[in-house]
């Protein structure tokens, strides 16, 4: 659970609690050995206990985490020297705090103190710790082969069973182990069934009509036979005989047929032809005796179709469907 509050300075109640802390420490011989043991108790609540306290310089500002035990649930105050320093996370058993400008721009060494905050023992821890300067940060080494697995040991005979001591502070995280080898790659698996055949899609539309084809070419003209010469002008002479009719010239080859042009647009309607002129009228004729009513007629012929207007030009073939 992350907090983050403001620095907390050591006035009034809080500077006498803890100089009546620290001069219980002194005049105390039985509490100062408490603090060495253990999960030390006062007022049935365990001291809290710090192991370790590393900076981090790579934070801006730089950071120290404190490790230990019994830190409670609480926001801890955590002084360095004297100077407070402000909580980033906590849990019982780890501190993050971030180093005050005025401890980390001066390189040495400095006593961290460690308030568990609002409980009924009033305990705190004091601990060693060295901050040094930030240098610059040096150039990433490469990476070293990794070495062979050992052997596993033989496994010991069981001891019996000793008795349970007291539950001792919460210790570092050990290092992480090595990665092992590489397992050998598995053989490959049978070739899976054959799916099924999927059902046939729908029959795609009518593709578009392709461009009308070339004309074909015309055949060769035959040649014309020489003229005669002009003979003298005589006396018109009889009619002569028709002369035989010249056989007929041989057929040339069919040309190859043209493609099939695209329908041009619809012409123009025509004009309309020019009405009639208008009959003289007849004289009005005598009107005649009203006649009786005649039977009903017979159901007129029914009138000749019009003629079919011109085709409109065909669409576009829609795509061919998947």
């Amino acid at each position: 659970m992350n907090h983050r509050f403001t620095p907390i300075h050591l006035k009034g109640v809080c500077a006498l609690t803890l100089m009546a802390g620290f001069l219980l420490l002194i005049s105390c011989p039985l509490l100062k050995a408490a603090a060495n043991t253990p999960d030390p108790v006062i007022n049935n609540m365990a001291i809290p206990v710090i192991n370790s306290a590393e900076p981090n310089y790579t934070t801006k500002p730089p950071r120290l985490t404190i490790s230990g035990a019994n830190f409670g649930t609480l926001i801890p105050v955590v002084t360095i020297t004297g100077v407070s320093a402000i909580v980033v996370t906590h849990t019982n058993t780890q501190v993050v705090v971030q180093i005050p400008q005025s401890i980390y721009s001066t390189p040495g060494n400095y006593e961290l103190s460690l308030h568990r905050g609002a409980d009924r023992c009033n305990c705190f821890s004091l601990f060693d710790v060295t901050i040094g300067a930030v240098g610059p940060q040096g150039a990433t080494g490469s990476a070293g082969p990794i070495g062979l697995t050992g052997a596993t040991g033989l496994a010991g005979a069981k001891g019996a069973a000793g008795a349970t001591g007291p539950a001792g502070p919460i210790g570092l995280s050990g290092a992480t182990g090595s990665t092992g080898p590489a397992g050998a790659t598995g053989s490959i698996g049978p070739i899976g069934l054959t799916g099924a055949t999927g059902s046939t899609g729908a029959k795609g539309a009518a593709g578009a009509t392709g461009p009308a084809g070339p004309i074909g070419l015309s055949g060769a003209t035959g040649s014309t036979g020489p003229a005669g010469p002009a003979g003298a002008t005589g006396a018109i002479g009889p009619i002569g005989l028709t002369g035989a009719t010249g056989s007929t010239g041989a057929i040339g080859p069919i040309g190859l047929t043209g493609a099939t042009g695209s329908i041009g647009p619809i012409g123009p309607i025509g004009l309309t032809g020019a009405t009639g002129s208008t009959g003289p009228i007849g004289p009005i004729g005598l009107t005649g005796a009203t006649g009786s009513l005649g039977p009903i007629g017979p159901i007129g012929l029914t009138g000749t179709t019009g003629s079919t207007g011109a085709i409109g030009p065909i669409g576009l073939t829609g795509a061919t469907g998947s």
